[in-house]
């Protein structure tokens, strides 16, 4: 099947994202959402992204992630929080 843009979008530098919005898009695989100034993940973000295998939120301004984050995640192989603020 071929695969949409909305696959695999990548918002990097984005200044106006947020985070939110991608709560719709729920056959997303990939998600790459570095260098956004997020400060957080909503709690309830892996639960309406239960399909997502990678997602990276690599330098950004995260300082604390709840263990909701990681609980819906039934398929993510991979998680980036690199370069972030949490201790």
């Amino acid at each position: 099947a071929k695969e949409s843009m909305y696959d695999q979008p990548d918002v990097d530098r984005r200044e106006d994202f947020v985070l939110p919005h991608v709560f719709y898009l729920r056959n997303l695989k990939e998600l790459y959402l570095a260098h956004n100034n997020i400060l957080e993940v909503p709690h309830d973000f892996s639960i309406l992204n239960t399909n997502l295998r990678l997602l990276d939120l690599s330098f950004n301004q995260i300082s604390i992630v709840g263990v909701s984050l990681c609980r819906g995640f039934s398929n993510l192989k991979t998680l980036n929080l690199e370069s972030n603020r949490i201790r």
